[in-house]
């Protein structure tokens, strides 16, 4: 499954975090796990401690929670309003992700996902003070009518921008001819939405929003699911 994208940095600093510590022992003793990432003593060890101890299930979401709690009190209440809905809308990014994909282990994605992003935010709160961008390109050079139409639709910008992370997260473990192979897939792609969509030059009518945000969903969550897959462009295509 690939991971929602934070950073290479983030991945590395809470491997080295993880590596310090020793092998999780606590098994299938929930009680046992979750005192000892109460008791972690900070964000980054309760986070490090979560990275090698997790179930891989729904029960995920409650040893989350702990390691959330613990790195967010280092810095939520320092935060503006704003702030603080910029940290909750990265957060929701995790849900977001995998809402389309059926397992426990997804949830436990999401959980991960979500304590992630509070390590990374406890780590630079200034995080907070850039909220998600309304698409994955710069909206002043919008050209296109599928461009257009997602500059201008909040949801379909914010499917957009899951889009493109889950996409260059994907392009990370692929060679240069798969690269390449995926770039024209998905250039392929984006002009079947559009097509499909009925997108023009007039503004994009609800109908049209909407059935792009859903080809937009679909094509993140395909191409979420296709981790270990070469051919990542096929894998994506293949039928449900």
């Amino acid at each position: 499954m690939i991971r929602l994208v934070l950073t290479l940095g983030l991945s590395l600093l809470a491997a080295s975090a993880a590596s310090a510590e020793e092998a999780c022992h606590y098994g299938s003793d929930a009680d046992a796990l979750t005192e000892a990432l109460s008791k972690a003593g900070s964000c980054r060890a309760a986070y490090a401690l979560l990275s090698k101890c997790a179930w891989g299930s729904s029960a995920d979401n409650q040893f989350s929670d702990i390691v959330v709690k613990a790195c967010a009190g280092a810095f939520l209440n320092t935060l503006s309003p704003a702030g603080k809905g910029n940290y909750a809308a990265e957060s929701e990014l995790c849900d977001y992700e995998h809402q389309r994909q059926e397992g426990t282990m997804y949830l436990s994605q999401a959980a991960l996902c979500r304590a992630e992003v509070a390590l990374r935010f406890a780590g630079d709160p200034r995080l907070a003070d850039r909220p998600l961008p309304a698409a994955s390109f710069d909206c002043a050079k919008a050209r296109t009518p599928l461009e257009k139409t997602i500059c201008a639709d909040p949801k379909l910008g914010r499917a957009d921008v899951m889009l493109s992370r889950v996409y260059r997260q994907a392009m990370q473990s692929l060679t240069p001819d798969e690269q390449r192979a995926l770039n024209a897939d998905e250039r392929k792609w984006m002009a079947k939405v559009a097509a499909d969509c009925r997108l023009t030059d007039a503004a994009a009518s609800a109908h049209a929003r909407d059935c792009a945000r859903e080809a937009f969903e679909r094509r993140f969550t395909a191409i979420d699911g296709c981790e270990g897959d070469g051919d990542v462009a096929k894998c994506a295509n293949a039928p449900d």
